[in-house]
């Protein structure tokens, strides 16, 4: 799952990071997989918390802009490109409201498409939630609601 999402943050990294001044270029690979960490993070937090009814919402709606997952993702990238990567906290913020709610649209739109192979929510949810304490029953039931027969992994 990794893997899949730090490449959909490169696909759509140009101009918030690797063409961001404000970002030095050997830190341009830190700073993607820093995206794709806190988008991870934070939905892996929601599952943990039980959260489901926003993660459903967040996958069902087909768009994370109202959402407010998005927010808590950005939030947490900004202070992480800025803590740990020492990026400007404006620029920082720049890019995470950037590059973030473009990313996690894509993962949505990705997951909903049974055409598209490279994510699916039942994957997901075992990715971020593994089976325990009823992950696996909670994934089925996402997936029985999309409707996915996907393969995160893409196959």
């Amino acid at each position: 799952m990794r893997d899949n999402l730090i490449n959909l943050a490169k696909e759509h990294a140009g101009s918030t990071i690797i063409n961001n001044l404000a970002i030095a270029n050997e830190k341009n690979d830190d700073a993607i997989r820093t995206v794709a960490g806190g988008i991870m993070d934070v939905l892996k937090n929601q599952i943990t918390e039980g959260n489901l009814t926003q993660m459903m919402s967040l996958f069902n709606s087909g768009n994370a802009n109202s959402n407010p997952i998005l927010s808590q993702i950005t939030q947490q990238v900004t202070i992480s490109l800025s803590g740990k990567l020492g990026i400007n906290p404006q620029e920082a913020s720049k890019a995470s409201s950037g590059l973030i709610p473009i990313v996690l649209n894509n993962l949505i739109s990705k997951t909903n498409d049974p055409r598209d192979s490279s994510f699916d929510i039942n994957s997901i949810m075992s990715n971020l939630g593994g089976n325990a304490g009823g992950m696996g029953s909670v994934a089925s039931s996402i997936k029985s609601i999309f409707g996915s027969q996907n393969s995160f992994y893409g196959g």
